[in-house]
């Protein structure tokens, strides 16, 4: 349930949601409507303070942020907004993470402002304006006046806002990383297609029958998700909750049968926060279950003991979720979903709603406690978790990233962009190792669903996917009563034939390891070790830390149809990297990679052993890229992988996207250098076995200069595949041009070079990325780039095709290869 009522002209506003204007105009109605909202505050505040007697203690901290031109918000996806009056509330969809960065857009000045409450307990976030003067408040609430850490830093400048909200990240992500709620679980969302919207679950009804089903049939059998959106919903019933099972109507068993016989999983809807106090029947969830009725003595009180209203509905009250019978009641109505035939449940509110503070002196919490709600929605949600259900949840407040499968992140995705209005990927910047969102608003703000064109979805689709929306942003929303209708387009519109070809196709890789995954490794051996994550300095990204030399430790993949594997490690010595796999004599083998040289192979029983060079243990970045079945055979001839079951670690040192892949499309297998054009003079291409590795080579010689104008180029021509893997070894400085075209047919040159592995720029339509001042050291590396990605961060414009591969240097090459159909690396 979402208590936006924003979304269209009429610019009404309520105190949990604010929206963005695109003109002048609308921002000075805005900063009228704030200027009422933080005087409302201020009161509210007032009246707020804690009665005699109650144990919250209530302080404030001021820092004065004029001169600064911008703010960028943790609201949502992210939001860069003008300096201007904002009250939210973390943890919540509005607040989602733990501070505010300010920003000069003439002199590139940031100020960053950030506490550090490992708890995650109620701070109420404010831009005050006082005399003509900016001040950011930050409101605390403690229970013993011992408040969290705050960082201020004014060290970092930004020469954009895309170089503004990237720096941003990467120094909250150094501190949020190591936090109880950055963990990735698994969720069977990773392998649904999509996530189709679901009005009604009636397994006789039109919306079940004449709407999803025949959009589920696109996916010809593969595994999808169901998400219903309406079981309970405001403008439909508002008694809260409501979880008959079955009503008087239907089964809604049968209609989640339906659902899973055309392999889709049901994730029914509960309300997460509200009870109606107009629900008195006995009749709710369990009829024998007397916990089941509405009592007010389990609803939130403030202060002066007012029982806590839903605003603008009074008769929706916020429940105490710290009160066992609340959370009784959405126990049990998983508990009936899940013997119904749910996979899951959207669990409405819970991590976009800002905490209330409950006094109420009969309840079994201190009075005002900041963490009472928190971990009543978080003893949810694991209850939920325990029994392998699916949580989706609207809203993406970070303190319980590790409990839901997906954040329902729809909220304010139809804002229109401007010079000072922008929304950002800023929470898959910091969190898209670890978490997982979905949902899109494709129509622009203020426009209808007759406004929509292929175009549109297409550009809609795009965009969701540069945010790290799972499944190309489904479900798409228009609006809360009309969320089918772009459903339907999909499927009974010819003309979107394109767009839903571009939602459909085949997961081409799966990463089991983003970065932030230290909670999924298992030790599997006596020896002492420990595996944790961290942000490297190096790279600014997210990495798990291994110091388990003597023992293992081991990642479950269970996966029967990619055998082609990459990972990035940074190893201080010696290791050993074990992929276990089944192969088709339906025995188990081991692949042992370690540092050994790179033509080195031998068999030890079911121990296949191959060398990734002695040169790995150096304490620098490579990516690894390895097709199993080829080292299987080397040992086993005649042997394929028919399943990798898991990847085994005993290394001290660093890992990163760890992904198994289907096979790729090959441009370039050192076999012959016909297909290579040499621009200038003295230059040659020769096919050659390299002395090292022992495979065929492309060697590049004549090239003395990069910046000579000297250059050899390999036609490439591919408008599906994006991910490039490619074999390089050179003793000099480079340029490696990809040419790609972006949507619109213009030309972009994403120039990779050995600048430190952290550098980015971009001029014009060169897009500069660094790969590594190590990288031109005269030995092998492989490299792997996803160029969809480089290219929208460096332009925000979307790829089209990939045209010519140039090389402006002497070296090298081999194993050039392109994965994909057309994907981009969405939140997957």
């Amino acid at each position: 349930m979402n208590n936006n009522t924003c979304r269209d002209s009429s610019l009404s506003n309520t105190s949990n949601h604010e929206c963005f204007p695109s003109t002048e105009s609308t921002f000075r109605i805005y900063r009228t409507m704030f200027k009422v909202q933080l005087f409302l505050l201020l009161a509210f505040m007032f009246t707020f303070s804690p009665a005699r007697g109650a144990n919250v203690v209530v302080t404030t901290d001021d820092t004065t942020i004029s001169g600064y031109t911008h703010m960028l918000v943790p609201n949502q996806h992210g939001k860069i907004l003008p300096i201007w009056t904002y009250s939210q509330s973390y943890p919540s969809g509005y607040q989602c993470m733990q501070f505010i960065a300010f920003y000069n857009s003439t002199t590139g000045a940031i100020y960053y402002i950030q506490t550090q409450d490992t708890q995650g307990r109620l701070i109420d976030w404010s831009v005050v304006n006082e005399n003509n003067v900016y001040k950011l408040r930050l409101t605390f609430y403690t229970m013993n006046g011992q408040n969290p850490g705050i960082v201020k830093d004014t060290s970092m400048t930004a020469a954009n806002f895309t170089d503004f909200y990237k720096q941003v990240a990467r120094k909250y992500k150094a501190w949020a990383v190591n936090q109880f709620w950055a963990k990735r679980k698994k969720s069977a969302l990773d392998e649904a297609g999509t996530i189709a919207v679901v009005s009604d679950i009636d397994p006789n009804g039109t919306s079940l029958n004449n709407q999803v089903i025949p959009y589920l049939e696109k996916w010809n059998g593969a595994k999808t998700a169901s998400w219903s959106s309406s079981w309970r919903r405001f403008n439909f019933d508002t008694k809260y909750p409501d979880y008959l099972f079955p009503n008087n109507g239907y089964s809604r068993s049968q209609g989640m049968a339906l659902l899973n016989s055309y392999n889709s999983l049901p994730i029914l809807y509960v309300n997460g926060c509200l009870w109606d106090e107009n629900s008195t029947s006995s009749a709710l969830v369990n009829p024998s279950n007397p916990e089941a009725v509405y009592d007010i003595a389990d609803m939130v009180k403030d202060s002066s003991g007012s029982t806590c209203s839903y605003p603008g509905i009074s008769n929706l009250k916020y429940a105490c979720q710290g009160r066992s019978r609340w959370q009784t009641v959405i126990k049990d109505a998983w508990d009936y979903q899940k013997t119904a035939g749910s996979a899951g449940i959207y669990y409405d509110m819970a991590a976009n709603q800002k905490p209330l503070l409950c006094y109420d002196a009969t309840h079994s919490h201190d009075a005002g406690d900041p963490l009472v709600w928190q971990n009543g929605v978080r003893s949810i949600m694991q209850y939920i978790t325990n029994s392998g259900g699916i949580i989706i949840s609207e809203g993406c407040a970070e303190i319980y990233i590790d409990q839901v499968d997906a954040f329902l992140t729809y909220l304010d995705t139809d804002m229109v962009d401007s010079d000072n209005y922008k929304l950002v990927p800023l929470f898959r910047e910091v969190y898209g190792e670890v978490a997982r969102e979905t949902g899109w608003m494709v129509l622009p703000n203020g426009q209808s669903i007759s406004n929509l064109t292929p175009s549109i979805f297409k550009d809609a689709a795009l965009k969701a996917a540069n945010f790290g929306s799972l499944s190309y942003s489904s479900p798409f929303f228009i609006g809360y009563g009309s969320s089918m209708a772009i459903q339907d387009k999909l499927v009974q519109d010819s003309t979107y034939a394109s767009c839903l070809g571009m939602l459909t196709p085949a997961i081409c890789k799966q990463i089991y390891e983003r970065g932030m995954g230290a909670g999924l490794w298992v030790k599997s051996g006596s020896g002492t070790g420990t595996v944790v994550n961290v942000v490297d300095t190096e790279t600014g990204a997210a990495a798990v830390s291994f110091n388990s030399s003597s023992t293992g430790y081991y990642l479950t993949m269970a996966d029967s149809l990619r055998f082609d594997l990459t990972w990035d490690m940074k190893m201080t010595g010696s290791y050993y990297v074990d992929v276990y796999v089944k192969a088709s004599d339906n025995n188990y083998y081991f692949l042992v990679y370690d540092n050994h040289a790179r033509n080195w192979r031998s068999r030890d029983g079911s121990y296949v052993k191959v060398g990734l060079g002695t040169d790995t243990t150096g304490g620098t970045w490579r990516t690894i890229h390895r097709d199993l079945d080829a080292d299987l055979q080397s040992g086993c001839p005649g042997l394929t992988v028919t399943k990798v079951q898991q990847i085994i670690v005993f290394a001290s040192g660093l890992m990163d996207d760890i992904a198994l892949s289907l096979d790729p499309q090959i441009y370039e297998d050192g076999v012959s250098a016909s297909d290579w054009t040499a621009y200038g003079s003295g230059l040659t291409a020769t096919a050659a076995t390299d002395s090292e590795t022992g495979s065929s080579v492309i060697n590049l010689t004549g090239v003395t200069d990069r910046s000579g104008g000297k250059y050899f180029q390999k036609s490439i021509s591919d408008n599906q595949r994006f991910d490039l893997v490619w074999d390089m070894k050179t003793s000099m400085s480079y340029y490696l041009d990809v040419v790609v075209s972006d949507t619109d047919g213009n030309w972009y040159y994403l120039v990779y070079d050995n600048h430190a592995r952290d550098w980015r720029q971009t001029s014009g339509n060169y897009v500069k990325i660094g790969l590594g001042a190590d990288t031109s050291d005269g030995s092998w590396r492989t490299f792997r780039r996803n160029l969809a990605d480089d290219l929208y961060y460096g332009t925000g414009k979307n790829i089209g095709s990939v045209i010519n591969f140039v090389f402006f240097a002497s070296g090298s090459l081999d194993n050039i290869a392109l994965y994909g159909n057309g994907t981009r690396s969405s939140g997957r």
